[in-house]
């Protein structure tokens, strides 16, 4: 259920009823088997050859230790610049995971392939290598916080042959070709992995249509430790579709229709999604699980697709919304033995000195009242 990593949004569309929410939307809502998410824009960062200053970094107080439920924040990372630019951003951006009382981040970022029945996967410019990624890995282990490295499909060239086509429906024809492409995409950053002492790598993330090749799965795990990492090793399943059984630790991109209106409480809330994690995971699964993605916009009448990432006309922003379904998304993975939870998201196009949380793009958190949710969930449990 991740969305769209791109410069512009996709609107997915297949049929939704509405009808039980309490608010009706401004126009009729699309219902696709994945979440859109909408990139605020780039801006263009600011370039200095000073040197890096020395940065008073916010420590987690009780770092994250082996058992201990993962309080995180997705940070998703992108269209990167200079090493002096991906310190100060990442700066930035763990410093406020930490103030919201995290203990593990989540570094997604986008890898590429070439359409709905693609041949082969590759990185572009606004891919980070692994050397950048490696000195957000060091800031954020200078902060004592638990680091997941998330390379993730974006779906530009998919929805530009199909706008109802996601990560999920690729239609793969030589998957062995497809596969050695893709591992190859992900084993280069296997070694900074290893180096900078990640935590987790997750390998496969709503890769619905390629779910049953468990061979090649096994073969990816297999090259990862070769590879000399000793981490956890996970795949991130969309809510709609179903896991794969090579991996020991799971995840879930949590974004389940909640036929209930924005009057909603937390309480109902929570027992709705706590309902949707028990019938669709085992007590097994959910052992072994995080909800490695808990989103939704900060819009009206969006219980019942969180998916939806695209806006109206006129969107009706709507900060309980966000807020209510965070504490809810919360309080149902405690409810259902899940291991962990990452908010998405923070995103590297967040520029600090002009954010307005009355007028930033629906998807963001920051500054708005979700945000303090996350806090109150955070540190109160």
């Amino acid at each position: 259920m991740l969305r769209i990593f791109a410069r512009a949004m996709a609107v997915l569309c297949l049929a939704l009823t509405t009808a039980s929410c309490v608010a009706t939307p401004s126009q009729t809502y699309p219902q696709p088997e994945v979440s859109v998410v909408t990139v605020p824009p780039v801006i263009t960062p600011h370039k200095s050859s000073a040197p890096i200053p020395t940065f008073a970094y916010q420590r987690v107080t009780t770092p994250w230790k082996n058992g201990d439920f993962e309080k995180g924040i997705q940070i998703f990372w992108h269209y990167p610049a200079s090493d002096i630019d991906t310190t100060h951003k990442a700066d930035f951006l763990l410093d406020y995971a930490v103030s919201l009382g995290a203990n593990s981040v989540a570094i997604s970022f986008p890898i590429y392939t070439d359409g709905v029945k693609p041949t082969r996967v590759y990185t572009d410019a606004a891919t980070p290598t692994p050397e950048q990624l490696g000195l957000v890995v060091d800031e954020a282990k200078k902060r004592h916080l638990r680091v997941m490295i998330r390379p993730i499909i974006d779906e530009t060239n998919i929805v530009a042959q199909d706008p109802v086509g996601w990560r999920g429906s690729i239609r793969v024809a030589d998957t062995a070709a497809w596969f050695a492409s893709y591992d190859a995409v992900i084993s280069s950053y296997v070694p900074m992995a290893v180096s900078h002492g990640v935590d987790e790598f997750v390998a496969g993330t709503e890769l619905v249509s390629l779910q049953k090749q468990t061979a090649q799965w096994r073969a990816l795990i297999q090259q990862i430790q070769s590879q000399g990492f000793t981490g956890k090793i996970s795949y991130a399943g969309n809510w709609s579709g179903g896991l794969v059984d090579a991996f020991p630790t799971l995840g879930t991109d949590a974004y389940p229709a909640i036929q209930l209106g924005d009057s909603a409480t937390v309480e109902q809330l929570t027992g709705a999604i706590t309902a949707w994690m028990m019938k669709t995971y085992t007590a097994d699964e959910r052992s072994r699980m995080t909800v490695q993605e808990a989103g939704i916009p900060a819009i009206s009448s969006m219980y019942a697709h969180p998916w939806y990432w695209g806006t109206t006309a006129n969107p009706i922003l709507n900060f309980t919304v966000q807020a209510n379904w965070f504490a809810a998304m919360y309080q149902a993975a405690r409810a259902a033995g899940m291991q962990g939870i990452y908010y998405w998201t923070l995103d590297t196009n967040l520029y600090a000195p002009v954010a307005n949380p009355q007028t930033d793009y629906p998807g963001s958190f920051y500054g708005r009242p979700a945000a303090n949710t996350i806090r109150q969930q955070f540190t109160n449990s």
